[in-house]
């Protein structure tokens, strides 16, 4: 088991935003983060806020402007990204274009980052892919064409892949976007359900704040100013939650986890 104290992913005085030539474009700077195992983190914020800027650039597809991002005890600028990739698994909003395939077929595509040139699927790796499927209750569809799947199963084949990845990190970008209600909370719960019993860390970034606050281990909160990091019952208590939508016509109820329009707005309209 991963020790505790020891970060999977951690950054020191990160800055993430776009170079263009000579000119910079920053977009948050100075950021202390840390990922460890067994955790179901959230990462929330306003749209256009950065968040996906900064899960590229964890991952290591978009350079960091200044500061440090290690994996374990090594830089991240200087593993192969093979080896990256056996470290940290990546789940995307985009559905994938490789519908004719199979459920089984999909998933077996994460092993990538450990076959040969060829693709050969080994007993181990075939392992990992029975394991994954096993727990994300995928196998008895295993057989099925990923094209006549419904939005909530195709989202739990995306986790699946990227559970037989077999990394220690797993960062997902809006996993629950195209979700309905009931698979919104369903993923959520099988994210953290993954986290815990595998002893995994699993980084999304979402806007189901209140589901957010409810299952999460650890927030991320990024706003203008930076982000803060805590449990979410710390980022409540210090007022971090309530001030997320800098708006008047917003109010954020400790009591319920909820927010709700105003009354003096509602009686202004």
């Amino acid at each position: 088991m991963t020790q505790k104290n020891v970060p999977i992913l951690s950054s020191k005085k990160l800055t993430i935003g776009y170079k263009k030539k000579s000119v910079k474009s920053f977009i948050a700077k100075d950021l202390d983060l840390e990922l460890f195992a067994g955790e179901l983190v959230c990462l929330l914020g306003k749209n256009g806020i950065g968040k996906s800027t900064l899960l590229r650039t964890l991952t290591g597809v978009h350079p960091p402007l200044a500061g440090d991002i290690r994996l374990k005890d090594s830089l991240l600028q200087d593993i192969t990204r093979q080896h990256v990739a056996q470290k940290i698994a990546v789940v995307l909003t985009e559905k994938p274009e490789t519908s004719n395939l199979s459920v089984y077929e999909l998933v077996a595509l994460s092993r990538h980052p450990y076959t040969n040139w060829m693709g050969t699927l080994k007993k181990e790796d075939k392992k990992e892919i029975d394991l994954a499927l096993q727990k994300t209750d995928l196998t008895d569809l295993q057989h099925r064409k990923v094209d006549e799947l419904s939005d909530g199963q195709l989202q739990r084949v995306m986790i699946c892949r990227a559970l037989a990845q077999n990394t220690e990190l797993i960062i997902l970008d809006e996993p629950t976007a195209h979700l309905d209600i009931q698979h919104k909370i369903e993923t959520f719960h099988l994210l953290k359900k993954l986290a815990h019993d595998l002893d995994k860390c699993i980084l999304i970034s979402t806007h189901e704040i209140q589901l957010a606050l409810q299952i999460a281990d650890v927030i991320w909160l990024m706003s203008e100013q930076g982000i803060y990091s805590g449990s979410p019952e710390k980022l409540i208590e210090k007022d971090h939650i309530g001030r997320l939508f800098d708006n008047t016509l917003i109010h954020f109820d400790k009591n319920n986890l909820q927010f709700h329009i105003s009354d003096t707005s509602v009686k202004n309209m």
